[in-house]
């Protein structure tokens, strides 16, 4: 149907009917084409997105980032805050082990002190935030890690990356 179609179209306009053939083989090579390079491009730019590790982790890194600032930028503008009540706990208990006290002081802190040691930064004038870095740096190492399980596992290269780019590249998991 569609060939008598296209070769009607075609007759009436050259008056040829024997052009007919090459011009339906021509156009369906067109039609094909076309159809091919529009996914091609869509999914090339997945493609490369998700074909390499480093650009996933810079990736995951960037938007940690971005999060962060934005965070610091709420919390300062907005009444409903974006940092979470348990980072308050971190921090206190990190402002306890910096007055050379126990972390446990702070009454709701049941972490190991070893996490108390790492945030002390943040009772530092001026490095509140920064305990974040230390939770997006242990967000980024955990989906290294994963990536190394996956493949350790067998899993393909690309459909690791596809996995572990859930983890990586999900704001929700960022404190």
């Amino acid at each position: 149907m569609l060939v008598q179609t296209i070769c009607a179209d075609q007759s009436n306009l050259l008056g040829n009917r024997q052009i007919c053939p090459r011009i339906f083989a021509l156009r369906l090579y067109e039609l094909e084409r076309k159809s091919k390079e529009s996914p091609q491009m869509k999914s090339s730019v997945f493609s490369r997105i998700f074909s390499s590790t480093s650009r996933i982790i810079t990736a995951s890194i960037i938007l940690r980032l971005v999060l962060l600032v934005y965070g610091i930028y709420h919390d300062a503008h907005s009444p409903l805050k974006y940092t979470d009540v348990d980072y308050y706990v971190f921090t206190d208990a990190a402002r306890y082990v910096h007055a050379n006290q126990s972390p446990y002081l702070r009454e709701t802190y049941r972490y190991t002190p070893l996490l108390a040691w790492l945030l002390i930064p943040t009772a530092w004038q001026g490095w509140f935030s920064s305990g974040k870095l230390v939770f997006a740096f242990g967000d980024v190492a955990a989906g290294w890690i994963m990536i190394l399980i996956l493949r350790g596992r067998g899993m393909s290269y690309d459909r690791s990356l596809k996995y572990v780019s859930i983890w990586l590249l999900n704001p929700m998991v960022y404190p």
